[in-house]
């Protein structure tokens, strides 16, 4: 059974992750990365007025990582800020962040190839319909289905030199392989590294504590009061 978050029932306040699509991507264009502190600013002094169960806790990296207190589902979640970032948004719990990471990190790891590393990353489709044919492999990244809403992908990176990724020849990033599986099996797909999944699921940490201790208070005011300033 395909895991599947889209539950109408209103919920109580819980942490869910949001993952917005072609945010701070380095890809081909190397498009300037938005401040991602200023952006969470702005998205909660909005969320403050028009929405009392959804704002942004933190967020991780600079590539559309979001932590937030949702008590919408899921779907609603991701269409509210998908609007206020202009971009598609998926919205999950972080129970299957979490699945989905330990799954892919324990994925056997492709042959060996000189000047090249394999990272291993997560896939998950957005919005739209797609195709349950099977996935074809590219040079891009090696690809396997886990449900109909997710891939995980081991993902082809040219190395400078040993240990060291070559940045200017990155031919897209997770964005590629999110590409590439929609144009097999269509639909709009968003990828991040495991490791970025699994900074995400260490900040989660933080944030949930403070909303069991009801810490959430602080987030009452316009714009909000963000945590753990450090290590973004």
């Amino acid at each position: 059974m395909p895991m599947n978050d889209d539950d109408r029932t209103p919920t109580e306040l819980k942490i869910m992750v949001a993952f917005a699509v072609n945010i701070g991507n380095l890809g081909l264009t190397m498009t300037p990365r938005p401040p991602m502190a200023d952006l969470v600013d702005d998205l909660n002094t909005t969320l403050h007025a028009c929405c009392k169960r959804l704002r942004v806790l933190d967020f991780f990296g600079h590539t559309g990582n979001f932590l937030l207190e949702c008590g919408d589902h899921p779907s609603e979640a991701a269409e509210i800020i998908g609007r206020l970032l202009r971009t598609s948004c998926t919205v999950m719990l972080v129970d299957r962040v979490a699945a989905c990471a330990a799954t892919a990190r324990a994925l056997p790891r492709p042959p060996a190839e000189a000047g090249h590393r394999w990272t291993p990353g997560v896939v998950f489709r957005v919005s739209g319909r797609s195709s349950s044919t099977a996935l074809t492999s590219t040079r891009v990244a090696c690809l396997q289905r886990l449900d109909n809403l997710t891939v995980l992908a081991w993902k082809r990176d040219q190395e400078e030199s040993p240990g060291r990724l070559d940045h200017r020849r990155r031919g897209g990033g997770w964005g590629a392989v999110s590409t590439t599986i929609a144009r097999q099996l269509g639909g709009v797909w968003t990828g991040r590294s495991v490791t970025t999944l699994e900074g995400v699921l260490v900040r989660a940490e933080e944030p949930a504590v403070a909303t069991r201790a009801g810490i959430t208070s602080q987030f009452s005011g316009p714009g909000g009061s963000r945590r753990l300033p450090s290590g973004r």
